[in-house]
């Protein structure tokens, strides 16, 4: 009898083709504009203020001078990059549902990859490699944990730590 965890792995070993590539652009693509949105609420204007002012703080540098890139603002620590563009992601509804394990995988594992591909230089492919792994992983864990994890928890957060963690090893 084989476990979720050793029938996951050959998938996310798996080489990534060009189709799954455009694919998970369109998925990018769709998180970008509802954080985009997000930037333009009130609740998203308010966490930029307050990252910046905790930014300079721990960077010690002027926010001008800031490295870490994100929808709005770039950022000198990739901790402040990460926490604005999760909440910009979250504000947004997000097209990325799937029904079956009733969650979106995007709002969780797209910052992370965000955050460590200025780091990494990534290229393009790595980040969308890293997304597609992410996605599949987030996806797998909820069917896994059924309907009956969401009556009581945030599928979208419980299973999403797990493909955020996954698409951040694959970068």
């Amino acid at each position: 009898m084989s476990t979720a965890t050793a029938r996951l792995q050959p998938l996310l070993r798996r080489s990534v083709d060009a189709q799954d590539r455009l694919r998970a652009r369109w998925h990018l693509l769709d998180w970008f504009a509802c954080a985009y949105h997000g930037a333009r609420e009130e609740s998203g204007r308010r966490w930029e203020r307050g990252l910046l002012a905790l930014d300079a703080e721990h960077s010690g540098q002027p926010a001008a001078k800031a490295r870490y890139w994100s929808v709005g603002p770039a950022f000198h620590t990739q901790d402040a990059a990460l926490r604005y563009n999760a909440a910009l992601g979250n504000i947004g509804e997000m097209d990325d549902v799937h029904r079956r394990s009733v969650l979106h995988p995007g709002p969780v594992v797209i910052p992370v990859l965000l955050a460590l591909a200025g780091r990494a230089d990534a290229s393009i492919d790595t980040l969308l490699d890293g997304l597609i792994r992410g996605y599949e992983t987030t996806i797998r864990v909820g069917e896994v944990l059924g309907l009956s994890h969401y009556a009581y928890y945030r599928s979208t957060a419980t299973c999403g730590a797990f493909g955020a963690a996954s698409a951040a090893a694959s970068m």
